[in-house]
């Protein structure tokens, strides 16, 4: 269970009213009763939810001195987008592929394909779909059009997951996958509760602003199940950046996710 819960993750434990995040050095306590409060901003206000996202503001006097890899992960500002926004059109979709994959997917080229050919089956005609992974040679950060950047994602059926394409890997201020908020597949499962997909983990290869991660940690390029080879991936369950670095075995079976670029 433990591999569950990423760098970042914020664990509240109701018998004792105590709040926890992870780090890499393990389960950090926050105090919650401060003057200043580390919590500066976290509100289930419905005037509040209808304007914009949750902001977890974290203060490093508050807690541990991070690492430099904490660093990279844990920034001053998680947000935390809110459930039941229908998103403003134009908007790109993210839809997860039918069913769950290993690390051998047979390179970047015949995902990006696999994305296409689900695409078309599932009605998405005219419209073009690329994996969320990168390769030895692509990396997140780039396969997203400059002008589609500021455009939100949302579902297949339109209930906003991002504000921003961006928000997926801009590191400045991190934004997590609400646990809320479906992700369905092309077939519209929701990914989040159907049993078809056990481990409720994404690949992306990628470093958790979208940049490439070392070539040996994804998959041999995506063409190995081995165990003994491993890849980055990220859950969609908890309130960690939405590329966090969770190092996963290729012969694993998660989520594959396409987003739609144009």
């Amino acid at each position: 269970m433990e591999d569950m819960f990423g760098v970042g993750s914020l664990a509240f434990v109701i018998s004792t009213n105590n709040l926890f995040i992870k780090s890499l050095k393990g389960w950090i306590s926050i105090p919650t009763e401060s003057k200043s409060g580390l919590l500066g901003k976290l509100t289930t206000d419905s005037n509040e939810i209808a304007s914009g996202p949750t902001v977890i503001e974290l203060t490093k006097k508050q807690i541990t001195e991070p690492t430099d890899v904490d660093k990279k992960l844990i920034k001053e500002t998680l947000i935390v987008p809110q459930p039941g926004i229908m998103a403003k059109r134009p908007y790109l979709m993210l839809i997860a592929l039918n069913e769950p994959y290993s690390g051998r997917m047979g390179g970047l080229a015949k995902i990006d394909k696999m994305c296409s050919t689900q695409a078309k089956a599932a009605g998405y005609f005219g419209l073009k779909f690329h994996t969320l992974i990168s390769d030895n040679y692509n990396d997140i950060a780039n396969m997203i059009p400059f002008r589609s950047r500021k455009k939100p994602v949302a579902n297949t059926r339109g209930e906003q997951i991002f504000a921003r394409a961006e928000d997926i890997y801009k590191s400045d201020n991190y934004t997590a996958f609400n646990p809320n908020i479906p992700i369905y597949s092309f077939d519209q499962k929701d990914v989040r509760q159907d049993p078809s997909w056990p481990v409720k983990k994404f690949w992306h290869g990628s470093h958790a602003n979208g940049k490439l991660h070392s070539t040996k940690m994804n998959c041999r390029n995506w063409r190995s199940e081995q165990p003994f080879h491993k890849a980055t991936a990220s859950s969609i369950l908890t309130y960690t950046p939405a590329l966090n670095e969770l190092d996963v075995r290729c012969d694993q079976k998660l989520i594959v996710l396409c987003l739609q670029v144009r």
